[in-house]
Parts: C-alpha cells; structure tokens; sequence
C-alpha cells in the first residue's frame, strides 16, 4: 500500500474507529448533535424533519466527559514532585514548559486528560530554530531552549520503528499540524501541513491552495537537528502496542451513546404524552370541519363521538427505569479505574503487596510518569547535559473494591451537579455504603436543622467600625486616637445580618495585624569579657620550647619579654627559666592564644590545637617562631 505523505497508516485508522466516538462524548451535546444520524439513527419511517426536530432538542448526559475529567485529576489532585537528579536548568524552564505560561504540573494534567479520553497522544519536545547563537547568554537572549508541545491522537498520521538496543525507537513520525499564514494585508488564513521526523533532520510540507492546479502536498522547508533522535515521546491510555493503545473507558463511552439515544426516545414520548389527541369516530361526512374554541359549539353526527386520546404513561415509567439502569452501569463502569486488581505480579510487586494490588487507573499513571521522565531527557539532550532525571506523580488514590470507586464517582457526579442528593443518598444505599432504612429527603431536612456544613458559613466582612470595642485593647496594642465609645451618637449601629457570613481574607488580615501587635520576648546576653592572661617574662636561653595548647577556640594572646596583661578570668603564671634544654609549657584548659615573640619583641600566630617551636640565633635571642 502507497502512502501520501497527509495519508493515515492502517494502525491509525484501527485506532480512530474509536477516536469519533470519544470526540463527540468530549465536546459535548453540540458535538453529539453535530455528528447526527451517527450516533442517532433514523428510524424507519421517520421523516427527516421530525427527526432533525429530535436531534436539535437531545441532551446529553456527561458521564464519559465528567468520568474522564475526575480519573485524569486523580493523579494530578496533589503536586507533581521533582526528583534531586532534575537539573536546576531544566527545573527553570518546567515553569514554562510550553511557551505558553503552564508548567510541568500543568501541561502533564492536560496531556493525561487526553491519554485516559483518548487512548494514544505524545509530547514533542522541540528546539525553536535560530540564528546567530553560540553562547548561553545569546541562546537565553533569543528564547532559544528546549520546550514540550502537546500532540494529539488525531495529528499522529503513521510512523516507523526499529528495535534498537532492545527498545522500540522512532526512525521516522509524521505529525499532522495547523499553521496560521498571512491572507492579504489584514487577514490570517489556516493551512494544513504535515511534519516529517527522521533522527537528525526534518521535513515540512504544507497543503496545496484551493485554487492551485498542484493537488499534492508540496515540501515547503527542510533542515538538519542538532539531536540524532525524534523527539517524540508517546503515552497511552491502554497501551496494546508500541505507538498503539485505546480509550480505557470506550465501553462507557459507548453506553453513554446509549443512553443520549434512550434520552431522545424519552424526551420524544413525554412530548406526545404530554399533548392529547382529539379523536372523532362515527362520522362519515367528508365536509365535516372542526373548530374548538371557548365560543364554538361543536355539532356531531347521530352516533357519533368525539374525545381524547391521552397516554397511560406505562411507557414513560418503563422508558424513565430504563435510564435509570443505564446511569448505574455508567457509574460502575467508569469506577472500575479506581479499583485495585492483583492481575499479574513480579517479583519485586510479590515483596511489596501495595505494589501488587494496583487499580487501571495507577498503572496507567505510571506508564504517563515515564512518559514525562523520557520527555524530560529529550530536554536535557537539547540543552547537551548527560541527563533530565525523574518527577513522581501522586498515585494513591486507588479504592479497595467496586462499592467504595462507585461511590466515589456518585459523590463526584452529585459535586458536578449531574445528579442530586437524594439520588447520590440512594445510589450509596444500593451499593450497602449507607442503611437501607434512611430515608433521602428526611436525611436531607435533617442535615438543613443542623446548620452549614463545615467550612460553609459565611459572615459580613469585618468594618473598621466593627473592630471597635469597648474591651480593653490586647496588650501591646496601643489604642487609636480616633476610636470613638459605642454610646456616642455618631458612632455606627451595627445591624444584624440576614445571613451569616465571614471574609476569611479580611479575617485573616485582622488576626495577622492583632498578632503583629504582641511584644516579642527580648532576651538580654551579657557581653562576655575575653580571658586574660598575664604571663610574666621568660627567658630563654639557646633551646627549643614546644607550647602545647588544647583545641579550643583561638582568641588572640601576645607575649613579650614584658608582662602582658589579659582581661578574666585572670590567670598568672610564674616565671619560667629555661636551661638549654627542651621545655614544654602546658597552658590551662581555655581559649587557645596567639603568641607573638619578637627580639625584644617577636609576634608568633598559634592556631588553634597546634605546637610553636621557637627559633634563636647565636647570641640566644629569640629571632622567630614555627607553627608545627
């Protein structure tokens, strides 16, 4: 099979049988509207305008799109965590991965909405192409650096791969785009253009114009990379194979095109339900004419009659349970995400049985983490550094069975306004999460006596007026010149609100400002006086002295030939004649001295712990010393 270069392969178009599916559930009830006859059939008979009347009036109920965007928050409910091996470089440009204001956190929280909606999706990392960069601060100055661009499940048009090294890599991608071109001297025209990656190179061919006599895609710019790789990283919903996977949640998505078609078929029957037929019988005369009006009388035929025909309405309760029935496996279906299956372990999952017991929905979190940790190293390949290391994305959210995921899915639906409280309170009852007993409306008139739930009262902001008080101030806070006594009359009245309520930023201010006024505690240190020394001459004659001192802190002491007083602890130490002879002077335990000696005076610097050895010359005097 020839493949143009815009063409799909074979494995995309597999894979997009599921893509359209997925993309009218996404985009809504106009999307559901927009794809027609598709997803809702005509029936037999059914004239086209009457069934174009249905279409406009469906509505559909958002359990694909609403279960797709609580399972891609779980992972994402907490902050993605950067491991110690992200280079500082690479940490600076997560805070703008994408040229377009989102971090790391960010991008990846979309990026996995698409991967659980969708099934297959990448991250291009790309390089901006500029000229005249040869240093760090031109390539800064520029924006030159490394960036993470979000690609698609449709703009993936085929590939090739080869097993390299035992691991699948990319020798060739084609990516479908859009780029904006100028039209004339004021408009801007779309045009479609097909990217080409092969390692060390690329290709950009752009669509012919509509009036062009040239029918094929045309190659508009090529160009070497500075990287002997694609740059692409795929992730998967529920991968099957290298570059293929599906929507892990296709068996809703396909329930819930169920249930728009049942809702059409309701709504329909409610509408003639709802409007009675006047039926006539016994009357044979083809001239006969009706007319109903408050100030017409109606003149029947002899054994004729007239009335009408109204719905039992059987088909409507039937119709109304059947939807019903429809919601709860929507519910159950989305749920199994959450729950943790044991499936197949290895054997560092059997060390660790966390580990084992992993629902769909943490697994497929894991696959995504690589997936950011190789589009990570592709940034560092950019940027030359040997490596882009690891991020951690929150993953414990899984449920310990089907009751308990469902329920969490019925509290999301009733948050989400899909649902109400009474229906949330039965949904648990029917999963044994709640007595069977409780009754849903008494609950909830129980729940209003009992006043707001936490976190939900709300007070008037706090005035200036409203902080005055005839308490005494807290002390340390010095009272306000202006503050006015509550019994004068121009001080304010405070009126009691309607409704309680509480700005807790302006509460927050006041209590910051109340605390702020509290006096700190001022401990005083007496000033230590450094101790002194007072040493008395010594004298030497030709020999050498080993001082010794313990390690300690290293104050500075100087000896002369003349006393040297020192301030406290005062210590005096008796004169030392030296003979010819080593002599070891053992100084008390305190602060280590710096000893200067000179002929008559020699400045010697001791370091803390360490021995002088003196030095003299033929005469005896002391010309020196040597730290050892």
């Amino acid at each position: 099979m020839t493949l143009k270069v815009q063409d799909r392969s074979p494995e995309v178009e597999e894979m997009a049988r599921d893509w359209s599916v997925c993309e009218a559930l996404m985009e809504g009830t106009a999307g559901m509207r927009e794809a027609g006859e598709e997803f809702l059939p005509r029936w037999p008979g059914e004239d086209v305008r009457a069934h174009e009347t249905r279409l406009k009036t469906a509505t559909l109920f958002p359990a694909y799109r609403r279960t797709v965007t609580v399972m891609a928050g779980k992972p994402f409910s907490k902050a993605l965590t950067y491991g110690d091996d992200v280079p500082p470089r690479i940490r600076e440009l997560c805070e703008n991965v994408d040229l377009q204001g989102r971090n790391l956190h960010a991008f990846a929280a979309d990026a996995f909405v698409h991967a659980v909606g969708y099934g297959i999706g990448g991250i291009l990392v790309d390089y901006p192409k500029v000229m005249g960069v040869q240093t760090l601060a031109d390539e800064r100055q520029a924006g030159a650096r490394p960036y993470m661009t979000m690609v698609e499940h449709d703009a993936i048009l085929g590939w090739r791969a080869k097993l390299i090294g035992g691991m699948w890599q990319l020798t060739q991608l084609r990516l479908a785009e859009e780029a904006e071109v100028e039209d004339g001297r004021f408009g801007i025209k779309c045009v479609k253009r097909v990217r080409v990656l092969e390692p060390g190179r690329y290709e950009l061919w752009q669509e012919p114009e509509a009036d062009s006599k040239i029918k094929d895609y045309t190659l508009v710019e090529e160009g070497p990379t500075s990287i002997d790789v694609v740059p692409f990283v795929p992730f998967y919903g529920a991968r099957e194979e290298f570059l293929e996977g599906y929507p892990p949640l296709i068996d809703l998505a396909w329930l819930n095109v169920k249930h728009w078609q049942s809702q059409s078929d309701q709504d329909n029957i409610t509408h003639v339900a709802r409007v009675p037929i006047l039926a006539a019988t016994g009357i044979d005369d083809t001239n006969w004419s009706l007319v109903v009006g408050s100030g017409t009388a109606v003149k029947l035929p002899t054994g004729s009659t007239l009335t009408y025909v109204e719905h039992s309405g059987a088909a409507i309760s039937a119709g109304r349970d059947s939807l019903k029935d429809l919601e709860a496996q929507m519910i159950q279906t989305g749920a199994e995400l959450l729950v943790k299956q044991p499936g197949d372990r290895s054997a560092t999952e059997a060390a660790n049985d966390a580990d084992g017991n992993k629902s769909h929905l943490q697994r497929i979190a894991e696959q995504f983490e690589d997936a950011l940790d190789a589009a990570l190293q592709l940034m560092a390949k950019w940027l030359g550094l040997p490596q882009g290391g690891h991020v951690t994305l929150f993953k414990d959210f899984g449920a310990a069975s089907l009751g308990q995921a469902s329920g969490q899915l019925v509290l999301a639906m009733q948050q989400g306004g899909l649902i109400s409280k009474p229906t949330a309170i039965r949904e648990m009852q029917r999963r044994g999460e709640l007595d069977a007993g409780i009754e849903p409306d008494d609950e909830l008139a129980m729940v209003d006596t009992q006043g707001p739930a936490l976190g939900a009262m709300e007070f008037p902001p706090i005035t200036e007026e409203a902080q005055v008080s005839d308490k005494p101030p807290m002390a340390g806070s010095p009272e306000k010149p202006d503050d006015k006594p509550a019994d004068k009359p121009d001080a304010p009245k405070e009126t009691a609100p309607d409704k309680p309520h509480v700005d807790m930023a302006e509460l927050a201010r006041v209590l910051a400002e109340a605390i702020g006024r509290i006096p700190g505690a001022v401990v005083n240190v007496p000033e230590q006086a450094a101790p002194i020394v007072n040493m008395p001459p010594i004298t030497v004659e030709g020999s050498t002295i080993n001082v010794t001192t313990p390690e300690q802190q290293a104050p500075s002491v100087t000896v002369n030939q003349a006393p040297v007083t020192v301030n406290t602890p005062e210590i005096t130490m008796p004169a030392v004649n030296v003979a010819p002879a080593a002599v070891t002077v053992n100084v008390p335990e305190q602060a280590a001295p710096v000893v200067n000696v000179a002929p008559p005076n020699v400045a010697v610097t001791v370091e803390k712990g360490g021995n002088v050895r003196f030095i003299e010359d033929a005469a005896g005097n002391l010309t020196g010393a040597v730290m050892e």
